[in-house]
């Protein structure tokens, strides 16, 4: 089974469909949803496989994007194609084979139907970070800052006091006898925080953050783990919400310039 992102005859951009395919090419398109993003987006995907039926989520929505049911592929087989315009991108794809929820167990999964909404806060500001979900419980929940685990923030909120050092990418994982889902990013930014392309936190943009800019875009955890105070939001060079091959350019500019505009 194939889930595809296209902007290829017969479809126009930012539909999503499924093929299946049997070993011999795809058939046709099917359950096409229209428009579900335009280019340039960043998109998170969700995809659930209960016995032969595959069901996608984007962006979070709280009712399905499109769904499938085939029984030709009842082992959770699947794949993406992508087929989305230039700078559209990817992120957080949580592909779930949920073999203690089949239909008639009783147990549903978890599904986020509130995410964590960025922020950009002055320093020393309250703030609080929220994730609403349900399914069969009890539900357990992990608040992660840069890809790592926050220490006792174990529930549905979770509140911090605004400083250079909380900046950052903040998701929760919410867990039941289902399995695991994330949620949708939230990105923290603290006005008079770390500057962007400052990305070993030492208050200056210079050759030092090459090397942290490359293990950021390349191994988001290890630069947590190596620069536990630095927000990777500092890598984040063109503000789109997530650090990837897009922000390389920008970055470059920025070191020529001993910082960014």
């Amino acid at each position: 089974v194939v889930l595809a992102f296209g902007e290829a005859y017969p479809w126009g951009g930012g539909d999503v469909y499924w093929h299946r395919n049997q070993g011999s090419g795809y058939n046709g398109a099917q359950n096409v949803a229209h428009n579900v993003y335009t280019a340039g987006q960043t998109l998170h995907l969700r995809i659930e496989v209960r016995g032969d039926t595959y069901t996608a989520w984007a962006n979070d929505s709280p009712t399905p994007t499109t769904s499938l049911t085939t029984a030709e592929f009842p082992a959770g087989r699947i794949a993406l194609l992508d087929g989305v315009a230039g700078n559209t991108a990817f992120d957080n794809v949580f592909i779930q084979t949920l073999t203690n929820c089949e239909a008639g167990s009783g147990n549903e999964p978890v599904r986020i139907m509130q995410r964590p909404l960025s922020q950009t806060v002055e320093a020393g500001a309250a703030v609080t970070l929220s994730v609403a979900a349900t399914g069969t419980g009890p539900l357990q929940y992990q608040w992660v800052r840069n890809g790592s685990c926050v220490p006792g923030a174990t529930s549905p909120s979770y509140s911090f006091t605004a400083s250079g050092a909380s900046e950052g990418r903040y998701e929760c994982t919410v867990t039941n006898a289902c399995g695991s889902v994330g949620s949708y990013p939230a990105i923290v930014t603290v006005n008079g925080g770390n500057p962007p392309a400052d990305v070993n936190c030492d208050g200056l943009v210079n050759n030092f953050d090459i090397n942290p800019f490359v293990l950021a875009l390349s191994d988001p955890v290890l630069y947590a783990q190596t620069y536990p105070d630095c927000p990777i939001t500092s890598a984040d060079i063109n503000g789109d919400g997530v650090v990837n091959n897009f922000d390389i350019d920008p970055f470059v500019a920025c070191m020529a310039n001993g910082g960014c505009p």
